[in-house]
């Protein structure tokens, strides 16, 4: 037999459940994705080492994502012309170029080509692909976005 007290306990204990699901519920809502991108490189690429020292080195670990492919190993090559014909408009010369550095975020957005003076530019890009503001009618030359499905 259930007292008064035991009661209020019982409904207090669900009260509280109650919150912390509602709570863990608006916290996962909350919680954006990373920005997955994949960067292939060759280990004799100025630009390259550039961006590896640079960009790469301030990106937020809890935002991005990096996977470095490179691309002297026939595994990144075969990635990395599969991502180049998922592009609207690459041109032949950067499927067949192999050209490097390589900024890819799947399904948004890839990029050739890196100088510190484009870090503000290139974060920028990303947040807009991301929230899918990115303008693709203003993209700079190097820039290209995905075929849409």
């Amino acid at each position: 037999m259930l007292r008064r007290e035991d009661g209020f306990l019982e409904m207090k204990n669900k009260t509280v459940l109650c919150i912390m699901v509602f709570t863990a519920l608006l916290c996962g809502c909350a919680h954006k994705d990373k920005i997955k991108l994949d960067i292939f490189y060759a280990t004799t690429c100025a630009s390259c080492k550039a961006l590896e020292n640079g960009l790469l080195l301030t990106l937020d670990k809890t935002d991005y994502e990096v996977v470095m492919h490179d691309i002297d190993t026939e595994d990144s090559i075969e990635l990395y012309r599969e991502i180049i014909d998922e592009l609207e408009n690459p041109g032949v010369s950067l499927k067949n170029d192999l050209s490097v550095p390589l900024i890819v975020y799947r399904g948004k957005l890839a990029m050739v080509g890196y100088t510190p003076a484009m870090d503000e530019l290139i974060l920028k890009m990303l947040q807009e692909a991301r929230q899918g503001k990115l303008n693709i009618n203003q993209l700079p030359s190097g820039v290209w976005v995905f075929k849409e499905e």
